[in-house]
């Protein structure tokens, strides 16, 4: 049986993605990057929709759209520390919030590969990003009309108030005693909307984190994975926690995680038994984009196991 549990900790990987620059400088390119300082307008035309790899597998969000988690907390233990998630006033944000981040990731990973194909000459996509509102409702295949175009502001307010908090603990040098570091950001830096004339939001003014961004532009090979074509179209927030954790788990092949494990992940406010209903009856409809689900069966629901595997009749992603 496959490791339930084969993602390394979440808080390790993004203290190694803000530190790959310092840490890895043997694989640097021998020119750094410029990087642009003003923000950039992605051309979002036949972009793919791309995520980082690292943060797939853990909720930093919620799954729900009705219940707002006003002021809520998401913690997620791990084995050398914890990673707390906070909401705000505006809200916590959701996992449709986070498609905006997915936009911005796959946006700069396109500017990325065409700054190698000019042989890495010119300058890299900077944190900011000022994209046409109407471009980013089609990429996120979206009604182009004027709830769609505030509730996208609304996103940018929601992930610009979720505070995302890592802390790390690790033994001291003589072995005794535990010596702790935090850090801290908001899932958006920060945000702006421009509106035309008639006093509608036309471009959205988006501030990557400092973590991601450095992730994306200084590693050799972004860390990130193509999404299944349909992921937007999903409504249910657990369908879409579960296609982003069966790309990362499973991706070509198969991966088998508890359903208490997933549960955890999730950051559901739901009872375990409400989850585990509506765990299964996604599994029963198996109409996920590019991964069919199944369950292998125990005593127990806690030690119930879902079955992550890719399609047959889909092509290698």
């Amino acid at each position: 049986m496959n490791n339930t549990h084969n993602a390394a900790d979440l808080a390790a990987k993004i203290e190694e993605m803000a530190k790959a620059a310092a840490s890895k400088t043997s694989a640097k390119p021998a020119t750094p990057p410029k990087v642009q300082s003003d923000f950039f307008t992605p051309d979002l035309y036949d972009v793919v929709a791309k995520d980082n790899f690292n943060i797939m597998d853990v909720a930093l969000y919620r799954l729900s759209k009705g219940d707002k988690r006003i002021d809520d907390v998401i913690r997620h233990e791990l084995r050398d520390g914890n990673i707390v998630v906070t909401a705000g006033k505006d809200g916590m944000a959701t996992i449709w919030d986070y498609d905006l981040l997915i936009m911005a990731i796959s946006s700069i990973v396109k500017e990325l590969n065409e700054y190698k194909k000019r042989g890495k000459t010119g300058l890299v996509p900077g944190r900011v990003l000022r994209p046409h509102i109407t471009d980013v409702l089609k990429f996120l295949q979206r009604k182009n009309g004027g709830k769609q175009r505030m509730d996208l502001v609304e996103s940018c307010r929601r992930l610009s108030t979720t505070f995302l908090m890592i802390e790390r603990r690790a033994k001291g040098k003589d072995g005794k005693g535990i010596k702790t570091s935090i850090q801290g950001e908001p899932l958006l830096s920060g945000f702006k909307v421009i509106n035309n004339d008639r006093g509608e939001p036309e471009f959205l003014e988006m501030e990557l984190p400092r973590w991601l961004h450095q992730n994306l532009i200084e590693n050799p090979t972004p860390e990130v994975l193509t999404m299944p074509s349909g992921y937007f179209s999903l409504s249910q927030g657990l369908e879409k926690f579960l296609v982003r954790l069966s790309r990362q788990a499973a991706g070509n092949s198969e991966a088998k995680w508890t359903f208490k494990t997933i549960y955890d992940r999730s950051g559901s406010k739901s009872t375990f038994k409400k989850f585990t209903f509506m765990l299964r009856k996604i599994i029963e409809s198996d109409d996920l984009p590019d991964y069919t689900l199944s369950e292998e069966r125990n005593k127990a629901d806690t030690d119930a196991i879902l079955v992550m595997k890719k399609r047959k009749n889909e092509e290698k992603i």
